[in-house]
């Protein structure tokens, strides 16, 4: 069940900023569509990017369309926390069809999505009934 206001607990968190390297790898998260979301994927990345502007490329190394969403994706391998970088609808969808890791353009910004992490472990806790 989505939330209609952001949970107090979830509003203190920061979230983390990384700078993704030439040999960095993502893979699309094309399974955050069944966690709940509390904003934009793309607002998230725009609040907390330390940019002020929505990049004109898509962060998908030799991809030159614009992205369009912020796209959950994994990092190096790493299936703990779901972090987001602007992407074009072309890789978002495309890597819907399976597990798909690409380069990512050097010097990407990744944000954190604690949002997501947070909401979808909470979202599928309170699924689990005791009987």
């Amino acid at each position: 069940m989505p939330w209609r206001k952001k949970p107090a607990a979830l509003a203190a968190i920061t979230p983390a900023v990384v700078l993704i390297q030439a040999n960095d790898t993502v893979t699309n998260t094309y399974l955050s569509s069944k966690c709940t979301q509390l904003s934009s994927a793309k607002a998230e990345w725009l609040a907390n990017s330390g940019r002020s502007k929505w990049p004109q490329r898509c962060s998908i190394k030799g991809c030159g369309l614009p992205p369009t969403v912020g796209g959950h994706v994994y990092l190096n391998g790493d299936t703990q926390t779901f972090w987001l970088i602007p992407i074009c609808d072309h890789h978002n969808a495309e890597d819907r069809k399976g597990v798909v890791q690409r380069k990512v353009k050097a010097r990407t910004k990744a944000v954190q999505d604690v949002t997501m992490t947070c909401a979808c472990i909470l979202d599928q806790l309170s699924r689990l009934r005791i009987k």
